[in-house]
């Protein structure tokens, strides 16, 4: 009777799951998950199968902590999970009853740990992996509509990771396409600069690209500004490596690299391919400088970069124009990448892609054209996808473990700015948007 009993609840167990799913808001899939978590201990227990009842209720209890987290838009601390990862060892050993019990013990860590982390491939690889275990111990303890259940997961985490190793590579890339013309954009108002090698490098773009976009040379000031601070910012440092994200047709590879620096860049392979041809043909490509095709969202185009550097000496990693391109979920995945470099050679990360609504609401009121152009040449220059303010970029990347945040203003590097002499533009007009564009300094 207690076996048909069990047997009842494993299906009550399995329908909670299957209509959680189907809810829209997530505090509904959060109660039909602790609910199923619930069952499926009573389950257990009917079944004499101890260990697994109370690690059943350990999840369920996980579950409701996890949400109260994600609610607030916050990580479960390393402390929090390092306790549930206690709890599931101490209870396990507590409730032994042989050497089965070890199963629900060790899926339960590995699948707190799951959760605990935000890369969704480790999601779906240790889903799979706990329903299987599951499901080997739920045959072994008789909860068959259990098995069925976890058998299902393990199919299913097995299907998703199949279909979704290309899908998640293409994506990276769609659309993104749209953001290499801008590489002119911001290439034009450099001529009107005293930054080495600017003219002969959009005199080459000139005749060779043909992308239409229209061009700015009021951009020069502040395009100035935040090449210099970047250029002041790095000569502060003891760094001679440098990864430059998302360089576009920047001279700044070529001269440090001519200093003696390691230099290497990363761009989308139409910016990458002329970029090369550009700099094999106008000048010389030397032993130091090296042009990687890659997307800044993509794991493996770090690991790529990763053999032209001495893992013994610290990286700067440097960008100017990506992340106002970016969705914060896309600047998320960015960041985590550029953590994970710097976590294994130390250094920094300097970026003036960081900047607030504010300066381009002053970008507006002094270029009125310059965004509305933008909005033509790619569908990515969206006024939400920009920070709110310093405390939203502290915060921000705060999360991703970004402790030691920097921030500089463009207008430190005023007296630097040619471009107002050669444009005869009246310097003192921009010091409000000097003063709101920002170059951050990111360390771990």
């Amino acid at each position: 009777m207690k076996f048909i009993i069990a047997q009842t609840f494993g299906i009550i167990a399995l329908i909670l799951t299957v209509i959680s799913v189907q809810f829209k808001t997530k505090e509904k899939i959060v109660m039909c998950s602790v609910l199923a978590n619930i069952v499926a201990a009573i389950q257990f227990f009917l079944l004499n199968a101890v260990t697994g009842g109370v690690i059943s209720i350990i999840n369920a209890i996980r579950c409701i902590v996890f949400y109260i987290y994600k609610k607030k838009d916050l990580k479960p601390s390393i402390i929090t999970l390092i306790i549930f990862e206690i709890v599931a060892v101490v209870s396990g050993c507590i409730s032994w009853q042989n050497i089965w019990s070890l199963i629900p013990i060790l899926v339960t860590i590995l699948y707190t740990y799951g959760l605990w982390q935000d890369n969704v491939k480790v999601i779906r690889i240790t889903t799979g992996i706990v329903g299987g275990g599951w499901a080997i111990y739920d045959l072994i303890v008789r909860a068959y509509v259990g098995a069925l259940q976890e058998t299902s997961q393990l199919i299913s985490a097995v299907i998703s990771i199949y279909r979704n190793k290309n899908k998640e590579e293409n994506r990276m890339l769609e659309n993104f396409g749209s953001i290499s013309p801008t590489a002119i954009v911001t290439s034009y108002p450099r001529i009107f600069t005293d930054i080495p090698y600017e003219k002969e490098i959009y005199d080459w773009l000139s005749k060779n690209c043909n992308e239409e976009v229209q061009l700015n040379k009021l951009l020069a000031p502040e395009i100035e500004a935040r090449y210099k601070l970047t250029d002041r910012l790095m000569s502060t440092l003891n760094i001679s490596q440098v990864l430059e994200l998302a360089a576009g047709y920047s001279s700044r590879g070529l001269i440090y690299s001519q200093k003696g620096y390691k230099y290497v860049e990363m761009d989308l392979d139409v910016v990458s391919n002329n970029k090369k041809r550009m700099i094999n043909e106008l000048f010389e490509m030397n032993d130091n400088f090296h042009i990687i095709t890659g997307n800044a969202l993509d794991l493996n185009a770090y690991i790529k970069c990763e053999e032209y550097f001495n893992s013994n000496k610290e990286l700067a990693i440097i960008n100017e124009g990506l992340l106002r391109y970016l969705t914060f979920d896309e600047k998320k995945i960015v960041g985590q990448n550029i953590y994970n470099m710097l976590k294994k050679y130390g250094g920094v990360w300097i970026t003036c892609d960081v900047t607030p609504k504010k300066f381009l609401q002053k970008q507006d009121e002094q270029n009125p054209t310059l965004n509305s152009n933008l909005n033509i040449v790619t569908s990515r220059n969206n006024l939400n996808d920009r920070f709110e303010n310093e405390n939203h970029i502290r915060t921000f990347f705060g999360k991703i473990g970004f402790k030691n945040i920097e921030i500089h203003k463009f207008i430190e590097v005023k007296d630097e700015l040619k471009s107002f002499d050669i444009l005869g533009i009246n310097k003192d007009e921009c010091d409000e948007l000097l003063e709101n564009g920002i170059v951050a300094i990111l360390k771990i």
